[in-house]
């Protein structure tokens, strides 16, 4: 597990023989220099913005590893230094209290929802070949009606039963909601006409 240091905080790490010191600045900058033991009063970081491993090392050295002013900084000493530090996720709630999103990293409000792919076809065809995700489909030219098989060809288990198109996003269990239906075999469209249709598949 490892160690954190904030805003002007320091410390003097001793690092054993064979062993290295694996540091992550996860804001702010952090120095960090050999104080004792080989390579006494080498500056291995000044003002580091990023992240280093130092060592392994022969010999027994001491680092002093300090944080910048408003700096967060992550650090581990071990033969195979993991870094740990996982930061505490703050949200943003709409006017009816529930949570509209987390915070990212610039402040922006990251969306709580899933990119779906989607593939158009304007004519009967595989619009994905072997397991997949089926989330729906959505209509910008409508003619004629669809229907949606677990397969790649116009066989096997009906997904989407014939249905007369019309011009709307049609989710697979409906209005309102943004489940995906796992298929197995494919993703085939039978459309009976000139239809644009933006299959939701990956």
């Amino acid at each position: 597990m490892s160690n954190q240091l904030s805003s002007g905080q320091g410390r003097d790490i001793n690092v054993p023989a064979g062993q290295s010191l694996a540091v992550s600045s996860i804001t702010g900058a952090y120095t960090a220099t050999i104080i004792a033991g080989a390579g006494i009063g080498t500056a291995l970081a000044t003002a580091s913005t990023g992240g280093a491993t130092y060592g392994p090392y022969a010999g027994t050295v001491t680092i002093r590893l300090t944080a910048g002013e408003g700096g967060l900084i992550d650090y581990d000493a071990a033969v195979s230094p993991a870094l740990t530090y996982r930061g505490k996720v703050e949200y943003v709630f709409n006017v009816a209290g529930d949570v509209s999103g987390p915070v990212g990293p610039d402040g922006s409000i990251l969306a709580l929802s899933e990119v779906t792919a989607y593939v158009t076809r304007t004519t009967t065809g595989t619009a994905f070949s072997g397991a997949c995700e089926f989330a729906g489909y959505v209509c910008t030219v409508a003619a004629g009606n669809i229907t949606v098989y677990d397969n790649t060809s116009a066989a096997g288990t009906v997904i989407v039963p014939t249905t007369a198109l019309a011009v709307g996003a049609f989710p697979i269990f409906g209005a309102g909601t943004n489940g995906k239906m796992a298929l197995t075999t494919g993703c085939y469209v039978v459309l009976s006409g000139a239809a644009t249709v933006n299959v939701l598949v990956g």
